[in-house]
């Protein structure tokens, strides 16, 4: 979901002499066409600053490691659970201005929002946030409570059950 894009944009900010670490959390799907394989994400990565982990069991230590998580996705779907699970880790998020991502944040307040597919206005908020720890870290704050406030898994169920009750009144 905009591996290639990160992948891209991670070479940019290499290339400005950021000192980063890039990784990717996530198992290969081989059995699925519309999904990279594990010798395309191998391909992918080749030559390239970022290290590939594969399917990752402890999500929370690497979100604890993390400074900035980035996810440029492009694909139909609804908020990605890594965007609220990052958040909720009080991390600044940079993704994309699209369906579901884009409602996982606020814009210049949680993270930043970048183009569908624009590698050099992702590659730059990369270097912006990575650079500038301060915005980031209290970039990342605001991504913790605005995760608590309007994403707590509390709130949603209730606000689920009172769409099913107002349907079921009707």
């Amino acid at each position: 979901k905009g591996v290639a894009i990160f992948v891209e944009a991670a070479k940019l900010v290499n290339e400005k002499g950021v000192e980063a670490v890039f990784k990717i959390a996530g198992g290969a799907v081989d059995h699925n066409p519309n999904c990279l394989s594990t010798e395309d994400m191998k391909s992918l990565i080749q030559d390239s600053p970022v290290e590939w982990l594969g399917k990752v069991d402890d999500m929370p230590s690497l979100y604890a490691e993390a400074n900035l998580i980035v996810y440029p996705s492009y694909y139909g779907e609804g908020i990605p659970k890594v965007l609220l699970e990052a958040a909720a880790t009080g991390r600044c998020i940079i993704t994309t201005d699209h369906p579901g991502c884009r409602e996982a944040i606020l814009d210049g307040k949680t993270g930043m929002l970048v183009p569908v597919k624009d590698v050099e206005k992702t590659a730059a908020a990369m270097q912006e946030l990575l650079k500038e720890s301060v915005k980031r870290n209290s970039m990342g704050q605001a991504a913790r409570t605005y995760a608590a406030e309007c994403f707590d898994v509390n709130l949603v169920v209730a606000q689920t059950i009172a769409v099913y009750d107002k349907a079921l009144a009707s």
